[in-house]
């Protein structure tokens, strides 16, 4: 072991995940992966990144899963947080190849689960907007605007599934 492992005062065990960040997630194919150290250990490059606390250290760490289950003596949910972002990481590889429907004003769109998905243009650059069907999580007419734009269709198709997986929770 190195890195934090080393240092005396340095909790080992019992420190909480309190998120978990892909960081390829907003990436278009062809784009490189910004990697980062394990701040736990140093010795690994990370995509995945278990963001740990502990009471008794003043700062959240970024680490890889194999340290956050010595951390936090949980196996499983750190696997688990970790197949749920490989998951999400391949079904945005396969998002950009689905075949979009074009609505009457000319924006790509895609229907799921009675959501509407659009990408549309504006000022020159890229938006988004996902209306909510009508039994949906808000009331009937919602629809949720990108608050960002984006320099092209495909980023901001992007963004438009990071979006809708956070708003559904579908992985």
């Amino acid at each position: 072991m190195s890195g934090l492992w080393d240092k005396p005062n340095i909790p080992h065990k019992g420190w909480e995940c309190v998120d978990v960040h892909d960081l390829g997630e907003n990436l278009e194919e062809g784009e490189a992966i910004p990697y980062q150290f394990c701040e736990m250990c140093e010795n690994e490059g990370l995509r995945y990144i278990h963001y740990m606390k502990h009471e008794d250290y003043p700062d959240v760490i970024g680490v890889g899963s194999v340290c956050a289950q010595k951390m936090s003596d949980d196996y499983v949910d750190a696997e688990n947080r970790e197949r749920a972002l490989r998951n999400i990481a391949n079904r945005r590889k396969r998002w950009l190849n689905r075949v979009w429907k074009m609505s009457a004003k000319g924006n790509d769109y895609l229907v799921i689960d009675d959501y509407t998905l659009t990408v549309f243009p504006k000022n020159s650059r890229w938006s988004f907007s996902i209306a909510y069907p009508k039994y949906g999580m808000k009331s009937l007419g919602d629809t949720v605007f990108s608050s960002c734009t984006y320099d092209t269709k495909n980023k901001t198709k992007i963004a438009l599934f990071n979006t809708f997986i956070k708003i559904t929770g579908q992985v």
